[in-house]
């Protein structure tokens, strides 16, 4: 005969079902069967069922409906909210990667160095070089400009390589065209006695295109490796990079001038070949290749999946605009300073320099900012500061008061630069398979929009201020991070908040890892999740 056992039944919904279960029991007599489940809906303690013969339910009003197969009366307590799903994404790295990856930090730190050092170097002799071969004022200019113009022509190649052949093999590479670009300027004189169809002046143009091309490889390849093998502390190294590129360009100018000083035209580039050699030993033997780092292969569709987003944009629009205002004091800075308050050149240059420490100790304050605070509500911020800094920078009319505005703005634009890279990052992970991260496409964007910035600051400047003036210029640019910060401002609620990342080790990500996105690492927000 058949014993009816009442046994506890728990649903995900929050709801305790009792239902019957037939056992077989030879020597028992038969209890009542119940035809339909009862169900007891958030009830404020726990249900005990015993098994077997004289099972009990320590709840009067509860026993007495099962014997009458009727439900209950118990009153409804509230659903709680659901807890914010605020778990680390756990980040897996080959254990050869673990391995090498401080020696790696150190080497694409030195090739961005070694990047911005070779861009200032030319500077303090590069103009008269460049005369004494016929060039007039405007070829002179033009030929410092044909690096932006190798910078914009080299990142996007650059990126889609990194992409698709991996980042090292495209960061070697870079290390090609840099070493091709050293020793065209340092033989530059020398090559028309074997090739009578070039010249010397095209030649150093043609160096010059190439030394803004390897910059573009080098920068973006650098930055989709150190996304790569450092994702538990991304902010620190992008704020690294910063420290990188303010120390190459403090050293570049006053090296070169000394090393040309000391050895003529060929010693600077001589020099500089020999620290590219030097760092492209160590990119061979420290940077991880593709089999513990395979290339990301992103989907087909993932450009228009970046630039879809309408934060990706907005974040590009901050860069370019933040380095338009940056760049913007190249023309206008030293009449500034030379009418107001009577600097000579080497106090404007020094002045200069003083501008570059304060911006790159600026950046670490801000990685140290972003670990806490959201990196849209930083560049948010930092374009507002921005903004006002140009206003004042054309009202003020003491020197202390101008070398505040220009403090200020140094920090608005730190503010800037670093979060927006950071916060490109987020959403092209965010929109991303885990394991097919555009990273090179990302960084490829970043550096055109800044690049861009680059080309504009100079050229807006100059021609706005002089039609309208140096005060209402400035209040016009302002008017750009204005406009680009009400556009973030809009944008704000609309951006999710990201956990830390955990790293862990493991093995390398191959095509059958687990296609999960960042959405993992959203917070949710009253139980829904936060939309892009």
């Amino acid at each position: 005969m058949n014993t009816g056992e009442a046994r506890l039944v728990t649903l995900p919904a929050m709801e305790l079902v009792v239902a019957p279960v037939a056992e077989h029991a030879p020597s028992a007599p038969a209890a009542p069967q119940m035809e339909t489940p009862l169900t007891l809906a958030a009830m404020t303690g726990p249900l005990t069922v015993g098994a077997g013969a004289g099972s009990t339910v320590p709840m009067a009003d509860t026993t007495a409906a099962m014997m009458a197969n009727t439900t209950p009366t118990v009153p409804a307590l509230p659903i709680p909210t659901p807890v914010p799903a605020s778990r680390p994404l756990r980040r897996t790295l080959p254990p050869v990667v673990l391995q090498r990856r401080r020696g790696a930090q150190v080497v694409l730190l030195g090739a961005l160095t070694l990047d911005t050092l070779l861009y200032g170097l030319v500077v303090p002799f590069l103009p008269a070089r460049a005369q004494a071969l016929g060039a007039s004022p405007a070829l002179v200019g033009a030929l410092f400009g044909a690096y932006g113009a190798g910078l914009l022509v080299g990142t996007p190649p650059a990126g889609w390589l990194a992409d698709r052949i991996g980042a090292r093999r495209i960061l070697l590479l870079g290390l090609l065209a840099l070493l091709g670009a050293t020793l065209l300027f340092a033989f530059a004189d020398d090559i028309p006695t074997y090739l009578t169809w070039t010249s010397g002046l095209w030649l150093l143009f043609a160096a010059r295109a190439t030394q803004g091309i390897a910059a573009a490889i080098t920068w973006t390849a650098s930055l989709a490796l150190i996304a790569q093998l450092y994702p538990e502390r991304r902010g620190a190294l992008f704020a690294r990079v910063g420290l990188a590129s303010g120390i190459g360009t403090l050293l570049g100018p006053p090296l070169g001038g000394l090393l040309y000083t000391l050895g003529g035209f060929r010693a600077p580039f001589l020099f500089a070949a020999a620290l590219a050699l030097l760092d492209g030993l160590g990119r061979v033997f420290f940077v991880p290749g593709t089999r513990a780092l395979p290339p990301a292969r992103p989907e087909p569709k993932a450009g228009r999946m970046l630039y879809g987003s309408a934060i990706f944009v907005a974040a590009l629009f901050a860069t370019a605009v933040g380095d338009i205002a940056f760049t913007a004091l190249e023309p206008t800075l030293p009449p500034l300073l030379a009418s107001r308050f009577g600097l000579s050149p080497l106090l404007i240059g020094l002045f200069f320099g003083a501008l570059v420490v304060c911006f790159t100790l600026a950046q670490l304050l801000t990685s140290a900012l972003i670990r806490w605070a959201r990196p849209a509500l930083v560049v948010t911020v930092g374009l507002a500061l921005g903004a006002l800094a140009l206003v004042l920078l054309g009202q003020v009319t003491t020197f202390a008061h101008t070398l505040l505005a220009l403090l200020l703005l140094c920090g608005g634009l730190a503010f800037v630069l670093l979060p927006a890279l950071q916060l490109l990052t987020d959403v092209g992970e965010e929109r991303s398979p885990a394991h097919h991260v555009p990273y090179g496409a990302i960084y490829a964007a970043y550096n055109l929009a800044f690049s861009a910035g680059g080309l504009l600051g100079p050229v807006i400047a100059g021609s706005v201020i002089t039609v309208v003036g140096m005060p209402v210029g400035f209040v016009l640019m302002s008017l750009l991070l204005i406009a680009v910060a009400l556009w973030l401002a809009w944008l704000l609620p609309r951006i999710p908040r990201y956990a830390p990342i955990e790293l862990v080790g493991g093995t390398p990500h191959g095509d059958d890892a687990p296609r999960q996105t960042r959405q993992t690492r959203q917070i949710r927000h009253n139980g829904k999740q936060s939309p892009l």
